[in-house]
């Protein structure tokens, strides 16, 4: 009797486990649709996600009772298989060239002067804190006056001299 009743208790909790694990597949799927689309919204994944609540919950009602990996199709399910089915339209890639307007302190062969006298270190390209970026303004600025008074005094032009003969 002790056995009958141990069978009867394996068998009802067993058919519960079963019944649980049943449409697992079916709750992943859709929970993988749903993180993909918390990622990235679009049209066909907000249909792919309804889908798969449709199916979670045809297989949580008890009409898909059975569950395979691989579904066998007939001639006429292809058919209307590929006919459902909307050529993938991909987009051209153009590649732009852009012009790029970068202004420089000064214009023409004084700019090139410029970047050929000034060359910022390390810590000025990137820097971390906007105290170093503070600093490194100031020194900029500092730069650009020596520079200024250097080109002033190197490319003055020559000077006049009226009345004299």
């Amino acid at each position: 009797m002790s056995k009958l009743i141990i069978i009867i208790f394996f068998f009802i909790f067993s058919n519960l486990s079963i019944a649980g694990s049943k449409c697992q597949m079916e709750w992943n799927a859709l929970k993988n649709v749903q993180t993909q689309l918390r990622h990235q919204s679009t049209q066909r994944l907000r249909d792919k996600e309804h889908s798969k609540h449709s199916e979670y919950q045809e297989c949580r009602k008890g009409n898909k009772n059975q569950h395979s990996k691989t579904r066998r199709y007939s001639d006429s399910d292809k058919a209307k298989l590929s006919q459902n089915k909307k050529p993938i339209k991909y987009k051209k890639y153009s590649s732009t060239i852009s012009k790029v307007n970068v202004k420089g302190l000064f214009t023409g062969k004084k700019q090139q002067a410029w970047l050929d006298y000034y060359r910022p270190n390390k810590e000025c390209k990137r820097p971390k804190t906007t105290q170093k970026f503070s600093k490194c303004l100031q020194k900029t600025d500092l730069e650009t006056k020596k520079f200024e008074k250097l080109w002033a005094e190197n490319n003055a032009p020559p000077s006049i001299v009226l009345g004299v003969d």
